[in-house]
């Protein structure tokens, strides 16, 4: 009994071992060309050994449900939009149409781009920084490295997601404001942001209440898709998954380990009892040894179905490579709900 048991905890520490030396270097190479495909399409130098230039792309920005109140055309460098021609016509009574333009010389630029670039680029420095032939001691030191990666993905992630909340005073006095020529009326505001794979342009009314504040009339939006947006959020989601499957196999390997050792304290104090027994009694404990072997035979099977699962997973899942990556771009994104925005001056609004 003691020597079945021995055998399997051999076992699993040999698929333990194996899947510290092969497949943990097998998915950090595999992070590593997703992550290096989401830096390329990031149309912001967040690497300083790739010297391609951003090219301008133009985007018409449409209301969604087809209004035709606001029209507006910009021009997207990197996180900076530097041309944008904004027609207004917030309601039907009103006769004057208001036209304003951002130039190249003050353009506007989307901080969530350049921080969600960031955040990546911290990812696969992570990623990067251990070797192919590093050795990891621990699955707790490979989880570690995880949860690092994870949360900078994470950052990156909801940086173009959930885009921050603002205040009603910081929209009115953000200096942005200031690029557009010729200048937006007092009682008008505007902001540019960005929501998953969408530009988004917000237009505020504003008006004084009755307590003599400043408060939101009205709410308009127009939009547009940006591909290259939604291309990075689907390697976004690549990466965590990838990572959520290797954690799962360490913490269960752990799980194991820890068992192993409960079952083999249980296994020295049974045999204690069972010899204690034995000299009172010249009868055995028949249900007590019974219950032993058992117990054994159910951690040997468990252990064989884990290796053979574990295996069997590796030899089906191949290396992913740059095309690989470009195939899973066709992945539809995660839907995000927006917020609804409120419209009281000391509450958070959209930007």
């Amino acid at each position: 009994m003691e020597e079945e048991l021995d055998a399997e905890i051999d076992v699993l520490q040999k698929e333990y071992d194996w899947l510290l030396k092969e497949e943990v270097h097998s998915t950090l190479e595999e992070l590593q060309v997703i992550l290096a495909e989401a830096c390329r399409r990031f149309p912001v130098q967040i690497n300083t050994e790739d010297d391609s230039v951003a090219k301008a792309e133009k985007f018409l920005l449409v209301c969604p449900n087809g209004v035709s109140q606001i029209k507006c055309v910009v021009t997207l460098l990197a996180d900076h939009i530097c041309e944008a021609d904004l027609t207004l016509r917030i309601s039907k009574q009103q006769t004057t149409i208001i036209n304003s333009k951002i130039s190249p010389e003050m353009p506007w630029r989307v901080h969530q781009i350049q921080d969600a670039g960031n955040h990546l680029l911290h990812s696969l420095a992570k990623v990067e920084a251990h070797e192919p032939d590093y050795k990891f001691e621990t699955g707790r030191q490979v989880i570690k490295l995880l949860d690092s990666v994870t949360e900078s993905l994470h950052r990156g992630r909801s940086a173009l997601a959930l885009p921050r909340k603002r205040t009603l005073e910081e929209l009115v006095k953000n200096p942005v404001l200031k690029a557009f020529k010729p200048q937006l009326p007092n009682d008008i505001i505007v902001s540019f942001y960005v929501q998953a794979q969408k530009l988004i342009l917000a237009v505020y009314q504003l008006y004084v209440n009755s307590a003599q504040k400043i408060d939101i009339q009205a709410r308009h939006q127009v939009e547009c898709s940006v591909p290259w947006l939604n291309d990075v959020l689907v390697l976004f989601t690549l990466a965590l998954q990838h990572i959520q499957q290797l954690r799962d196999k360490l913490v269960v390997f752990q799980q194991y380990a820890a068992e192993s050792k409960f079952l083999n304290t249980a296994h020295l104090d049974l045999d204690q009892t069972a010899q204690s027994e034995q000299r009172s009694s010249s009868v055995p404990n028949l249900e007590l040894i019974t219950g032993h072997q058992k117990h054994s035979k159910d951690l040997s099977d468990s252990g064989d179905n884990l290796l053979t699962t574990n295996k069997q997973h590796h030899q089906e899942t191949s290396q992913i490579t740059k095309s690989d990556v470009e195939i899973m771009l066709d992945m539809p994104p995660k839907n995000f709900e927006r917020q609804p925005h409120l419209t009281h001056v000391t509450h958070l609004i959209d930007l």
